[in-house]
This record gives structure tokens, sequence and C-alpha cells, in this order.
């Protein structure tokens, strides 16, 4: 897929392999628009052309190659954000972040000595405490579990997906741009439960689909745990300027099921991809001025864009479930149920077109004709379902 194919997400969203070759284009244009911004950071901030070249080479030279710091979530939003840093103190924190990268990964491969302080990875993969030398391999698995000590190494556990499960770096705790402060440690015992749930959520999500799975482990590459005490329950987020990072806030207590991790992780997967095509090809217009509709779904105001997503964020849920209800994973009446929650919107009063017809110059050229078709598509397969 390039960018600019919106009509080429349903198929997508319907989970069909031969849409592989889009996802792999869409994660190439994300390392190249990030690496462009990465260049240009250094060039500004290197202090010549010598000092520039040499932070490049380091770049190239990590393992398993450029991507270890350029597909990094937080590096990643130098392109798909850059209003969060297109001024002096904005590029200087991203050179600062830069260059704090390449120093972890050189210490973690040995090749800088012992560190004054503990030190981590970007990917919160990681941790040195301070005075000890590397090299020090990274986690493959899930298991050994280990509890992250400030005097002790910690390598983070990986999902089958081969996705880093952060709880502990500072990249999963204090402030991000999806939540505020409010977090705390999990104990040991909550630490071992999620960890268990999310196993069990990723073997669902490959017997349900395998082809979603493969999409997962493309595009979710760092699944963040936080205890947050501000947060009444349990709650999932992303956000455009992390892409490849999904939060999941409180997923210790018992109202975070299994299924309900499971659908929480292709529901950011999906705005991820989503955000992924608008690097380049935008939902709506520079005419946006943050015109709000109501959802089908919820009734909550939506500007334009977010609703966008929505639609496509639902229908591709909706495909999902219903792949889960054909390979009979669980229980059927919970895939039933989760089809039920997505279908909601399409066969709302009006559907999901008409709130936004009003705004159809506000759009991309095309948008409302893809918007129409998963419309027909999601209610195509739902007609056991009594219209409202």
């Amino acid at each position: 897929m390039t960018s600019l194919e919106h009509a080429r997400i349903p198929a997508l969203l319907r989970w069909d392999a031969d849409t592989n070759a889009s996802v792999s284009g869409l994660v190439t244009e994300l390392l190249e628009a990030t690496a462009a911004s990465v260049g240009s950071v250094i060039g500004r901030h290197a202090g010549g052309a010598d000092g520039a070249a040499a932070m490049l080479e380091s770049i190239f030279a990590l393992s398993p190659g450029p991507e270890r710091l350029l597909l990094a979530p937080s590096v990643t939003s130098l392109a798909t954000r850059p209003d969060l840093w297109d001024s002096q103190e904005g590029t200087t924190n991203a050179f600062d972040l830069i260059v704090r990268a390449l120093a972890a990964e050189a210490f973690v491969s040995g090749a800088m000595g012992s560190s004054e302080s503990g030190v981590w990875t970007i990917w919160g993969d990681v941790y040195m405490p301070r005075g000890l030398a590397g090299p020090i391999e990274r986690n493959t698995a899930i298991t050994p579990i280990r509890y992250w000590r400030d005097d002790a190494v910690f390598t983070s556990p990986v999902l089958p997906t081969g996705t880093i499960v952060d709880a502990f770096s500072p990249a999963a705790v204090g402030g991000l741009p999806e939540i505020p402060d409010g977090d705390s440690l999990f104990t040991s015992g909550e630490y071992k439960s999620v960890l268990s749930k999310l196993t069990e959520a990723i073997e669902w999500m490959g017997a349900a689909s395998s082809y979603v799975c493969w999409v997962f482990a493309r595009i979710v590459r760092i699944v963040v745990l936080r205890r947050d005490t501000r947060l009444v329950g349990y709650r999932a987020a992303s956000s455009s300027s992390g892409i490849g990072r999904v939060v999941l806030r409180n997923p210790h207590l018992q109202s975070a099921t299994v299924p309900e991790i499971v659908d929480a992780l292709v529901h950011e997967m999906i705005h991820a991809v989503l955000d992924l095509v608008e690097i380049r090809s935008p939902f709506v217009g520079a005419e946006f001025k943050g015109e709000r509709v109501p959802s089908p779904w919820t009734g909550r105001p939506l500007d334009l864009r977010t609703y966008i997503h929505a639609c496509f964020v639902w229908y591709g849920l909706l495909q999902f479930w219903r792949s889960s209800l054909s390979a009979a994973v669980g229980d059927h009446q919970i895939s039933g149920t989760y089809i039920l929650t997505a279908s909601r919107g399409f066969l709302a009063k009006g559907g999901v077109l008409a709130p936004i017809e009003p705004y159809s110059q506000l759009l991309a050229p095309g948008i409302l004709d893809v918007i129409a078709l998963i419309q027909h598509d999601a209610k195509a397969g739902n007609e056991w379902i009594r219209e409202p």
C-alpha cells in the first residue's frame, strides 16, 4: 500500500494476507520518514560534518540494524509528530534523546565500559546498574520472569510476536504522551499474572487469525504495563506520538480479562496502522479546524479525524472477532458479544456516513466512499442482528 491508497484499507482490515506487502510498505515508510527526521536533527546539532558522520555510523552499526533506533516509538515521533519537536528547544531535546539512546546501546554492547549511573535502553528492554560493564544479552522470550531492581541487570520479557513488555523503564513510568502521572509499581505477583494474561492473549489472537498476529508483530513493538492509581478500572491507550507502543493501564485488575486484552491489543494496533497511513495521506484536509460529530457507538463527540479512525477500528475489530468465532476460539458467546459491540455503529440509524457527510469538503477525496464500503460490508455479515 502506498499511503495514498485509502481504498485498500478495508482489505487490510479484513485481515487478507494478500495485503502483507502493504503492511511492510507502511513500516518502510515510517523507517524512511524517521531516518530523514533523525538525519536533520543530527545535522543541526552534531557540531559539524565529522560529528554527524560519526553519529550516523553509530546508528548503522546498531544490532540488528539502524531500525534499533529508528523504529523506537519515542524516536518515530520526530516524523509522526513534528509539531512536538519543531523548535530550537525541541530539536535540542531530540538530539539529546538520540545521544542517550546510542550511549545506552554502547554500554549494553560493552563498547563503552561501565556507566556512572543506571542505564536503560530506549526500548526499555535492558537495564544496566551503575558500575557494570557489558555486553548484556537481550531477552527473547516471556520467561524467565524477573522483577526489576536498580542494583541488578534486568532484561524485559518478550512476547512470541517479538513485542517487548516494558513495566519499569522511564519510557513506561511517569507521564507519557498518552497518559498523565499517577503510576506505581506492580507487585511481583501482579506482574507475573499480567504476563500470563498477555501470553494467553497472543495465543488467542494467533488462533483466531495468524495474519492478525503477523501484523501485530510488525506494528506493535512495545507493550507498556502501567499500574495507574488515578484510573479506576482497566483501559488501553496509544498515540501517534509513539507508533508501535500500546499502553495497558491496570491490566492486573480482574476486569482485564484475556479477551479484553486481546480486544485492546487489536484495537490499538489498528490505530497504529491508520497513523502510519496518515504519515503521508491524512484523512482530513488542512481546512479541518476540530469539527466534532457524535460517535454512533458511544454518542461521545469526536473530531473528524478520530471519527474516521473509529470507523476503521470498529470495522477491523468486527472482522477479527468474526474470525475468532469462525475458528471457535474460546467461548463463542465471548466472540459474539464483541461482534455485537463492533457492529453497533454500523447498524445505528443513519449508519456511520450520515454524521460526516456534511463535512465532505474537509475530508480526503474518496474517504466517504471507503467508509460507505465498510458500512455495507459490516452490515452484510450481520443480517442476523436486528437493526434499531
